[in-house]
């Protein structure tokens, strides 16, 4: 919105339509004057405003969410998403050949709930590499975004892990197996908890557990949390860098799928803007966690 008028943003020349423009006079309420610009709907409902908790032409960092203008759809990353290449073409690698493991495991145990709680030494590495991957992006986020651990402990923990959980709803995904119909969908980070966050996802429990003493847990380390492992890897993945890491990803896209997403509101979309006809690329700030 500026000084003396409101516009609709993505659009090249507001002010040529009366539906993505409106003057808003001197001490007047801007919500006001938006409503009464704003034509009825065909069921004569009443239009949402709600404000921006991202500012225009402005994003979060290895924070996917969807474009103002579509805010249903998938999330994705603001503008072409060419930040953070690297760390997503490394991301995609590390999925690659968690999934070629997976697979060669399958052609021993087959991937179906009977044999969910099957144990071994390759359900262990799978478990123990996937976990590791995930913590990685975590902490890749947090720094995208000039997060700092709360003082005495510097050091970041899971107590700082789950502030992502808000800020990426990461609880609202859910994988499914395509190659693998029969196995239902899994929401690796359903149940995450602030108030326990290493042991209310089973998944990490099992990895943290296995990781301080093989031992006396490697028991834990089975099919069903390595399967709930790789599938956190994946979400974390699209958390960030959207739909389309899903989709360019020819080695592992056929053995995992999105089958839930967020749906955000409106006010928590991002996408470019136009500044008198020219496109504004976008600048990031940070997440305020």
């Amino acid at each position: 919105m500026a000084e003396t008028h409101a516009h609709v943003m993505g659009v090249t020349s507001p002010s040529l339509f009366s539906t993505t423009w409106a003057e808003i006079p001197d001490g007047a309420d801007p919500i006001v004057c938006i409503r009464s610009s704003l034509q009825p709907t065909a069921e004569d409902t009443a239009w949402t405003i709600e404000p921006m908790n991202i500012p225009p032409g402005r994003y979060f960092a290895r924070m996917a969410r969807p474009n103002h203008q579509h805010p249903g759809d998938f999330p994705t990353p603001f503008y072409r998403g060419l930040d953070f290449a690297h760390e997503q073409a490394s991301a995609s690698i590390q999925i690659a050949m968690l999934a070629d493991r997976l697979r060669t495991c399958f052609q021993v145990v087959g991937p179906s709930e009977p044999n969910f709680g099957v144990f071994g030494g390759e359900f262990r590495n799978i478990l123990l590499l996937a976990a590791t991957e995930v913590e990685a992006q975590w902490k890749g986020i947090l720094r995208a975004n000039h997060y700092q651990a709360h003082l005495p402990n510097p050091r970041w923990s899971t107590n700082d892990y789950f502030k992502l959980e808000a800020a990426l709803r990461l609880a609202d995904y859910a994988i499914e197996f395509p190659e693998y119909p029969w196995i239902k969908a899994i929401a690796p980070f359903n149940g995450w908890l602030g108030a326990n966050p290493t042991e209310s996802i089973e998944w990490y429990a099992a990895y943290n557990a296995v990781k301080h003493d093989r031992e006396q847990h490697g028991n834990r380390a089975t099919l069903i949390r390595a399967l709930e492992a790789v599938a956190a890897v994946v979400v974390v993945g699209v958390a960030q860098f959207g739909i389309e890491f899903v989709r360019r990803a020819a080695r592992w896209r056929d053995l995992f799928q999105i089958n839930q997403y967020p749906r955000w509101s409106i006010g928590d979309t991002h996408g470019p803007i136009f500044v008198e006809g020219d496109e504004f690329a976008g600048e990031a700030i940070d997440y305020p966690f």
